[in-house]
Order: C-alpha cells, then sequence, then structure tokens
C-alpha cells in the first residue's frame, strides 16, 4: 500500500480493493470459487474482517490532518483553486471528496475545519474506522451553541452531512424501553420491525436486542433455507454489537449463542474450533455479569450437548481432525441448577435438560420431578413447546405417563 496516503478511491476501484482482499484468504483456505461460498463466509472461517479499504482511509486521513498543521504551503496545496469557470458535466472525484464522505462530514470544508484541533481529529478518524460510517458519541455535541441534551424532543433526530440520522441518547432509551416492553409480552413480529427501524444505528443495545429478536424469528420460520438465512443475518447484528461493546455480557453472549449457526456446510475440523470459541464467549459474558442465568443455562447446555458424544466419535474426531471438547453430565448439571437457583423456571429447555442429567446420572426420582416441571410448562415460545413435547415423551417412555393426565394439552 505504499502512496495509499495520495490515492482516489472510486467506487469501482473500492470494489477492486475488496476483490483483491477477498482473493488472499480464499487462497491461503484453498478454497476454489466452484465451492461457491459467500465472501462472508470465507471471512468466518479465516477469523478475520474486511479492513484494507478501511486502513487506507485512516492512512489518507492522518496524513491529512499532518499536512494541514504544517503550515500554509501545505494547506494552499491541499485546498487552493484555480482560477476560471470548471469543465461542463460531473467533476471528476477528488480525494478529499472521498474522505469527506467516509469520516461523515459531507462537505470538504467541514472535513477541513477540525483538523487543528488533533484530539478531536483523532477521535474523528478513530469512529470511523470503527464504524466504517461517521457515527460520533453525541452526548456533549452542541448544535447553534446549544448542547444537544437541551435540544427540544421533536428536533432528536439529526441529519448531518448526509449521512443518515443521528439518534440521541434519549431517543435510543425510548426504543430500547419500548423493545423490552414488546420482547417481555413475546411480540415478535412487532419488536422485529420496530428495531429494524434502526438496523443501521451504532449502538450495542440496539444491535443485540436485534441479533435476539432475529433468532426468535428464526425459530418461528418453517422453511429451512429461509431459518438458516435468518439466523446468519442474527449473527451478524451480534458481530457488530461485539464490535461496538466487547465489554457487555448480552453481545458476548449472543455471539456465542449464533456463532454455531456459521458452521453449516462446513468442516468438521472448523465446527470443532468453532465449539471452543462460543464457550469462550459464553464464559466472558459470564465474568462480566456472574448473575447472568442465561449465560449459566447456555454453559450448562454446551456441557450436556459434549457430555452426549458417545467414545467412539471422540475417537474418530481425535485421530482425523481435533479433540472434541470434555464434558460430564455431572458439569452440565451444576450449571443447568445454577441458572435454575438464579430465576425458578425461566425456561422449559432448562427443566428438561435437568432432568435428562439426572436420568443419564441414574437419579430416576429428580429426574421425574424436574422432567413433570418441563410437561407442565406454560408454553411462550418454539423451544418451550419443543421441549414441553419431548418432557412428556420422555415421561412416557419412563412409565410416569400418568402424571401428564392434568397436564395441558
Amino acid at each position: 500500500m505504499y502512496g495509499c496516503e495520495a490515492w482516489t478511491i472510486s467506487k469501482q476501484i473500492q470494489n477492486k480493493l475488496e476483490a483483491t482482499e477477498m482473493w488472499f484468504p480464499r487462497r491461503m483456505l484453498r478454497i476454489p470459487w466452484t465451492a461457491k461460498k459467500t465472501n462472508e463466509r470465507v471471512l468466518n472461517e479465516a477469523n478475520k474482517r474486511r479492513s484494507l479499504v478501511r486502513t487506507i482511509r485512516k492512512r489518507q486521513a492522518t496524513f491529512l490532518g499532518h499536512l494541514m498543521r504544517r503550515g500554509k504551503l501545505e494547506h494552499l496545496v491541499t485546498t487552493g483553486k484555480l482560477e476560471g469557470k470548471r469543465s461542463r458535466g460531473r467533476q471528476r472525484e477528488k480525494i478529499m471528496d472521498g474522505l469527506a464522505t467516509w469520516l461523515g462530514t459531507g462537505k470538504v470544508l467541514d472535513t477541513l475545519t477540525p483538523v487543528k484541533d488533533r484530539d478531536l481529529w483523532r477521535d474523528m478518524i478513530a469512529n470511523a474506522y470503527k464504524q466504517s460510517t461517521w457515527c460520533i458519541d453525541i452526548s456533549g455535541l452542541k448544535i447553534n451553541g446549544e448542547n444537544i441534551n437541551n435540544i427540544d424532543a421533536g428536533q432528536q433526530e439529526l441529519d448531518i452531512g448526509g449521512c443518515g440520522f443521528l439518534h440521541s441518547p434519549k431517543t435510543m432509551l425510548n426504543v430500547i424501553e419500548e423493545a423490552d416492553k414488546l420482547y417481555k409480552n413475546y411480540e415478535i413480529n412487532k419488536l422485529y420491525d420496530l428495531l429494524m427501524e434502526h438496523k443501521d444505528v451504532m449502538n450495542d443495545e440496539i444491535q443485540w436486542r436485534l441479533a435476539r429478536v432475529t433468532h426468535d424469528k428464526a425459530k418461528h420460520e418453517k422453511d429451512k433455507h429461509k431459518r438458516h438465512k435468518l439466523m446468519l443475518e442474527a449473527f451478524s447484528y451480534a458481530e457488530k454489537a461485539l464490535d461496538l461493546n466487547s465489554n457487555s455480557a448480552h453481545t458476548h453472549r449472543w455471539y456465542g449463542a449464533l456463532l454455531h449457526f456459521t458452521t453449516e456446510g462446513i468442516g468438521l475440523k472448523h465446527k470443532i474450533k468453532t465449539a471452543y470459541k462460543v464457550r469462550e464467549h459464553f464464559d466472558k459474558a459470564l465474568e462480566l455479569d456472574p448473575n447472568d442465568y442465561i449465560s449459566m443455562h447456555s454453559i450448562g447446555y454446551w456441557c450436556f450437548v459434549f457430555a452426549e458424544r458417545p467414545w467412539y466419535q471422540r475417537k474418530i474426531a481425535s485421530a482425523l481432525f481435533e479433540a472434541l471438547p470434555e464434558a460430564t453430565y455431572d458439569e452440565a448439571l451444576e450449571w443447568l441448577l445454577k441458572a435454575e437457583e438464579e430465576k425458578k423456571d425461566f425456561m422449559c429447555t432448562n427443566l428438561l435438560l435437568i432432568g435428562k442429567c439426572y436420568q443419564h446420572l441414574h437419579n430416576k426420582e429428580k429426574a421425574v420431578e424436574f422432567l413433570h416441571r418441563a410437561a407442565e410448562y406454560d408454553v411462550k415460545t418454539p423451544d418451550d413447546e419443543e421441549s414441553k413435547h419431548e418432557a412428556r415423551e420422555l415421561l412416557k417412555h419412563m412409565g410416569h405417563g400418568h402424571l401428564l393426565q392434568g397436564c395441558f394439552h
């Protein structure tokens, strides 16, 4: 990228740069074009993100700040104009036009205004690099000399420099509050429509909630292809939330929960590696919020899945690919009971898994107790319905079908 500080990046050149950037991971992973794998899937396998164009823009903006603070000659060369009339037709794009768009200021003069303030200029570059669009913390922003928090509620949405709407913290708090009410009532379609209106807002609280509701929407989808597509969409929101805030238990939890769905159609070795990453994110979520019962359940579920793997599958995987994660039913039960103690009857699946763990550990009395509670659970979600049905079938198989006579059918 030698000399990239002077490049003028048109849309056509940007496409070529991005195509070149994708060529390297495809070659390293030996993925032929005939495999018909999307760029997103290739990037996920390579465990990397696109960064070439952003890096070039960052270097250009840094170099521009250096030039503009140097003195009069550099300033004149960068911003000077020739006398006379411009030629007819659309003008050729200049490097300053591309930078103004990337930084989100819209106009060249607006881009140059904060250059003298080194700290402000660095913050602008950092925000643009991180988000690829101009999104800033507007809590201290002033419009016409007035702090934005004091602006009338009817003017809380501002269109700055053509970069779309920036939403004030008040607006986002209202959206989050309404979203939580809809989720509590499990109005998934309304919640999805509400959050999709704000899907471009760079706010991790919006993004992880969008990941959650998209995941729930996928659970209701009967078509397998559409369901998988929605799961990948949900993962993209979780990934964005994690990029925005890596110190949030919610972002780590949903990133870990949805990471599994990106492994469909790829090799077993990569699936095993992904399983370890899933556990890492669940552990991180619990580290950030020790009382997060959903993360406790998720770790318990993870342990249960790998405790179920028979010995011969472990031998084959270890010989051909990589060792499967080690887990026991005792470990799974410990995490699931912790979640149940933190919040009783919060999920039918948790009750079902506790019952199945006790069954595998030959504690029939406890197994029947928790399976019976799962069989009587008040269904709200597709997962609840599926778990309740499985619990009923297990009770019948264990010879306790008489307990279901009073259950809701």
